[in-house]
């Protein structure tokens, strides 16, 4: 849960101070708890357990923390007095949210406390930690001082005393809150007491203040002496941290802050283009901390931006019920401006984050707003059906007639009439061809037309509908494992018990050694028949069939270790016990590509394999994955199956062929692009929201009006909100008839897994450095006729990769309208601009 926080808690509860501490010590250490603020401060405060804000390792040492989350300061009032009410209006006038507030043991009155801070995030350096805790000693003289030990325990207590609250402090909030007490406490000195403080922690200074703020890592290094709340092997490109440079201490880790600010960007703009500034300007939401902060880290990087902010909160205090504390924020706008924050990203503050259309930030949204869907003034050519069809009609015979084992990759818009062009290839050719289409149910669609068109085929079977859903199950499985043995097995049982399965089996031989015409799946292309029949024959391959060679998995790392240890077939296998130690070695989170390490051939165990019921996923592809990445549990896989060695025709409207020539490096691929014509029909889109999954699952309501708009269309949408209409759904759209005279409802941006992309790049051999450091952000993107802001990868084979999948899926859903012959309408939801599409905001 998000809100839980972790501490070390002994369950033991006391009414007064323990008499053995050293044995609460020991108990300590192996006693973590995760657990909600509110019961933290329930058994603390009010039932005396003893707790520690430290997380430990072995020992109860300040070497042996591993991370703390609360920060916490005990005022015995011995020395220097304070009351409560004292403590706690200090804390809200300086900004510090206090967790909660509990009476110790040895209390009379409320004479003796504690206030517990809850930090944003664990805090796991020490060095971190002391300047955290010096800040809130310097700002409370009178709690003790043995507080700043990182690893002291705190006795519970009799009481919790007021609130309990989960709002959090953050680093930044705490030097200006110190900043703002040396305001307070005498201005004249604040200089003074600023350098003083620098001085005695070795904090650099910078235009009279703390040189402490957000920076962007990018993963170099420099000689920048810097104190940083993480760990060094933690540490990733392009992420925010809060760093406090240091005075005279050595850290080998670059940073980079902008200065540059950006111009010419009014009031109007701000308020136009971003939500949470109109929300905060016109008073109708109240904003926290973290929200105020996010804004102000954006604003300081725009000229006049300080002022802008500085005047929307003085503004406040006129219109609003609420305080804002302006004297505060006046004061961070102050300090903000010594020291420039790099401006913090929508998601990372922003309520509205998944709502509305947005950059990476609101200096970059600002910038895409002037440009949300551009159309080029280089207009695509169109040309009319006709010369379209027969510009097809002879790239095809082209490709057909040519004496080579080369890829040949023709890109044709979806309705232009791809399968009756071939069919009029075939009749005029004395070849033979494999026709192979995505689905069973259009190859039965293709060969009713080839045997139309006079021309003798046959077509590979399905498996019969009689048999069980069980036995289909048995069946996928030995698939997905990889297992022909048990396959035969369970093929022998069925023939005995279906007369189904004898004939599937007898016509799929047959099938598998005609040398004729034959039209088959992808799938049974790829995967089953020989080489020498395929030579028999010129291969079509009508659609992409990328999907059908490119598989990912992943493997859980205790079935490696199950078969390193228990697989005696694997451990007499040196080969491919190295195999299995290398993929388990691998550092979570990088990726790499595997082109270079030799294929394995796992024939000689496939019977250990398929006995051993406790492996289920298909070890041969593991081994040859082409590209794999880690995380704590898991290694996630790639895995590429090789086109025949001979010449191979591609007709698609969405294959790529900078994708095609990453995967066959080895083989020549001619491109072919058929010049685009003008639908008949329309596509209106809306691009107003993002409209991922994420936002439909955010934006339940208004998910619910679009498809209450448009309910006499049908819909193509995530598999998840199938329409039962339809059954159709992104990834299930390739070779699906009848709906060429229908509206559609297109809704969703079909967004790929960031993890796919970067293993499909990495099983194309490019850089695993820039495949490990590229990030998705808002970028400008240039495609078809459009320039428009779109979150993706700056590296353009991933940005190639990633726009792919986007245009594969959703182009394919709107060629099931047949638009080019059809004067019917798709209606489209989607953040990625649809070719010809009309926009439509109010759609």
């Amino acid at each position: 849960m998000k809100n839980l926080v972790k501490v070390s808690l002994d369950t033991q509860q006391f009414t007064s101070k323990p008499n053995d501490p050293g044995f609460i010590s020991n108990k300590l250490i192996n006693s973590r708890a995760e657990l909600p603020i509110e019961e933290l401060a329930y058994l603390v405060g009010s039932k005396g357990c003893t707790f520690a804000p430290a997380i430990f390792g072995s020992k109860r040492t300040a070497n042996e923390v591993i991370e703390i989350r609360l920060l916490c300061l005990d005022f015995d009032n011995k020395d220097k007095t304070i009351s409560i009410d004292e403590a706690v209006a200090r804390s809200e006038k300086l900004g510090l949210p206090i967790a909660f507030i509990y009476e110790t043991f040895s209390s009379r009155n409320c004479s003796k406390f504690r206030i517990v801070y809850r930090f944003f995030e664990p805090i796991v350096n020490n060095k971190f930690f002391a300047i955290m805790i010096n800040i809130l000693l310097e700002i409370f003289p009178e709690a003790d001082k043995a507080t700043k030990d990182p690893c002291r325990m705190f006795y519970g207590g009799k009481g919790v005393i007021g609130e309990v609250s989960e709002e959090v402090i953050y680093p930044q909030s705490l030097f200006f809150a110190l900043y703002m007490y040396y305001s307070y406490n005498n201005n004249k000195e604040k200089v003074k007491k600023i350098s003083e403080f620098c001085n005695k922690h070795h904090i650099a200074m910078q235009n009279n203040t703390f040189k402490a703020c957000t920076i962007l890592y990018d993963g170099k290094s420099l000689d920048t002496p810097i104190l940083y709340n993480k760990r060094e092997n933690k540490l990733f490109p392009n992420e925010e941290i809060f760093v406090i440079y240091l005075a005279n201490a050595k850290c080998n880790v670059k940073v980079r802050c902008s200065n540059e600010q950006i111009k010419h960007v009014s009031g109007d703009d701000l308020y136009n283009n971003c939500r949470l500034i109109r929300e905060l300007k016109d008073a109708k939401e109240w904003l926290y901390y973290p929200e105020l902060w996010g804004i102000l880290t954006n604003l300081v990087h725009i000229s006049g931006g300080i002022k802008y902010f500085r005047k929307t909160m003085h503004d406040l205090q006129d219109i609003c019920s609420y305080n804002y504390n302006y004297e505060k924020w006046d004061m961070n706008c102050t300090q903000i401006s010594k020291c420039p924050y790099y401006p913090k990203r929508c998601e990372d503050y922003c309520p509205y984050s998944n709502e509305c259309k947005h950059g990476k930030n609101i200096l970059t949204t600002i910038k895409a707003s002037k440009n949300k869907i551009t159309l080029l003034e280089n207009t695509v050519e169109y040309t009319d059906i006709a010369t379209a069809r027969k510009d097809l009609y002879n790239c095809l015979k082209s490709a057909i007639s040519a004496n080579d084992d080369s890829i040949y990759l023709i890109n044709a818009q979806t309705g232009l009439g791809k399968t009756e062009t071939y069919i009029k290839c075939m009749q005029e050719s004395n070849q033979k061809f494999i026709i192979a289409v995505p689905t069973n149910d259009l190859k039965d669609e293709v060969l009713r037309r080839i045997h139309d068109a006079g021309i003798e085929a046959v077509s590979t079977p399905a498996l019969p509908d009689d048999i069980s859903e069980e036995e289909k199950a048995q069946l996928e499985a030995c698939y997905r494992k990889g297992d022909p043995f048990r396959y035969r097995n369970i093929m022998k049982k069925l023939e005995k018990k279906y007369e189904s399965i004898r004939e599937f089996k007898k016509k799929l031989g047959q099938t598998m050694n005609y040398s004729g015409n034959i039209v088959t799946t992808h799938f049974r292309l790829i995967y089953q028949f020989q080489f020498r029949i395929l030579q028999q024959h010129t291969i079509i391959i009508d659609e992409d069939i990328i999907q059908t060679l490119f598989h990912t998995d992943s493997v859980s790392i205790s079935k490696i270790d199950y078969l390193l240890r228990q697989g005696t077939y694997i451990k007499n296998h040196k080969t491919i016990k190295d195999r299995l130690k290398y993929f388990k070695k691998s550092k979570p989170n990088v990726y790499k590509n595997n082109n270079r390490i030799p294929p394995l051939d796992i024939r000689d165990i496939y019977k250990q394999l398929s006995a051993d019921e406790n492996i289920d996923f298909n070890v041969e592809c593991f081994l040859n994955a082409k590209s794999i990445v880690a995380d704590e549990n898991t290694i996630h896989y790639a895995w590429l199956k090789q086109l025949p060695m001979q010449k191979i025709i591609i007709l698609s409207a969405t294959a790529d062929h900078k994708v095609y020539a990453g995967f066959f490096k080895n083989r020549h691929i001619e491109k072919f692009k058929i010049k685009d014509v003008l639908y008949i029909g329309k596509v209106i889109q809306n691009t107003d929201h993002s409209f991922s999954r994420r936002w439909i699952a955010d934006n339940a309501d208004k998910f619910k009006e679009i498809r209450k708009k448009y309910k006499s269309c049908y819909e193509i949408c995530f598999k998840k909100y199938e329409d039962d209409n339809t059954n159709l759904h992104y990834g299930n759209t390739q070779g699906k008839d009848g709906y060429s005279d229908k509206n559609l409802l297109i809704l969703g941006t079909p967004f790929p897994s960031d993890k796919v992309c970067r293993l499909m790049a990495a099983a194309m051999d490019h850089d695993v450095e820039i495949i490990n450091n590229d990030t998705i952000n808002f970028r400008e993107v240039i495609y078809d006729r459009y320039k428009f802001y779109f979150s993706t990868f700056g590296d353009e084979l991933l940005r190639e990769v990633h726009i792919y999948h986007i245009i594969s899926e959703l182009e394919q859903a709107i060629g099931r309208a047949r638009l080019l012959n059809n004067d019917n309408t798709v209606y489209v939801y989607s953040s990625f601009p649809a070719k010809q599409a009309v926009f439509n905001h109010n759609s």
